[in-house]
């Protein structure tokens, strides 16, 4: 059964985080943050070797991996006990090929859709491996994708500056919906990645030069949450303004230390989670945040430790 989201966490809030002092350098313990952590072994043979696992989906008792190892992409096929089921796709020429993409998305009935951005390209195909269909995209390089529904798929693709651009799929029509630019003139940060991730049917947003949680919605996006850590968060208009470079807002940012990014965001019934950093050269604005959502109680830190000697600072998750 889908539980129903609880209320006593307000939505489009300010969130304070105070990170000082030994936080900067401070381990958890996983098991004293987390309520259950479970641990997948992978199977490993020949066909199931992975080099570099860039994008991980978890649906419905499956494990999706894109490997964007040097030879070409690979899809793998896992299931919940890390037994290896199969390759979806193949890199390649051929008509049911993908050329090569960052990310994949799976929906509700097992469709997995691929972003191919060097085709400008969604390829989708079944869970057992059959090609689905292709969708012609108007766009420059896609590099993230999420169902919405089992229909619609929300890509993010690079633009031309100022910003980026969200396209809602229908890949049952295989037609593009709709088009949008959720936030103008972001000059640079077509640069970085975004998190993007599903709670209760809702897609919320993440990313770099933004202390913002987005909810998107088929006709734009709001705001979910406001990051605030150590009162170091950039003034409004920071980010828009007008500079020669990226390095210059960089270096307005280091000497200010301000802490503008949230590259990956989670949430719970229970919990929020989430990475922050600064200036990429400055470690005490790098850290996580785990909050609780009934109490509002919240602890920063800088690493987690998984087991005895495995300790682990998550950048995406």
């Amino acid at each position: 059964q889908q539980s129903v989201e609880k209320a006593p966490f307000a939505t489009n809030k300010q969130i304070n985080i105070t990170y000082k002092g030994k936080d900067r350098n401070r381990i958890v313990k996983a098991v004293d943050i987390f309520k259950n952590i479970h641990y997948v072994p992978l199977e490993t043979n020949d066909a199931a070797l992975l080099a570099e696992p860039y994008c991980i989906v978890l649906r419905d008792n499956y494990i999706y991996i894109l490997d964007i190892k040097m030879s070409g992409n690979e899809i793998h096929l896992y299931d919940s006990d890390g037994k290896y089921i199969r390759h979806i796709g193949q890199k390649g020429q051929g008509p049911n090929d993908y050329l090569g993409g960052l990310h994949i998305a799976v929906n509700g009935k097992g469709m997995l859709s691929l972003p191919d951005r060097i085709r400008s390209e969604i390829i989708n195909y079944t869970q057992e491996g059959e090609f689905v269909s292709r969708i012609r995209m108007d766009t420059i390089s896609m590099i993230k994708d999420i169902f919405l529904n089992d229909s619609l798929l929300l890509v993010k693709s690079l633009y031309n500056r100022p910003g980026h651009l969200f396209h809602i799929v229908d890949v049952s029509n295989k037609k593009v919906v709709r088009t949008y630019q959720p936030i103008k003139n972001r000059m640079y940060m077509v640069i970085f990645p975004e998190s993007m991730t599903d709670y209760h049917g809702k897609i919320l947003v993440s990313g770099y030069q933004s202390n913002e949680i987005l909810e998107v919605t088929l006709d734009g996006v709001k705001v979910r949450y406001v990051i605030n850590i150590n009162d170091k968060m950039p003034p409004k208009g920071f980010w828009e303004q007008k500079a020669s470079s990226y390095s210059e807002i960089a270096d307005a940012q280091k000497r200010m230390g301000y802490i503008g990014h949230i590259p990956c965001f989670a949430e719970n019934d229970h919990s929020i989670f989430f990475y922050f950093r600064g200036s990429l050269e400055r470690r005490e604005t790098i850290g996580l945040a785990l909050i609780d959502k009934t109490s509002g109680k919240s602890q920063a830190f800088r690493q987690i430790e998984l087991a005895e000697n495995v300790v682990v600072s998550p950048d995406f998750f």
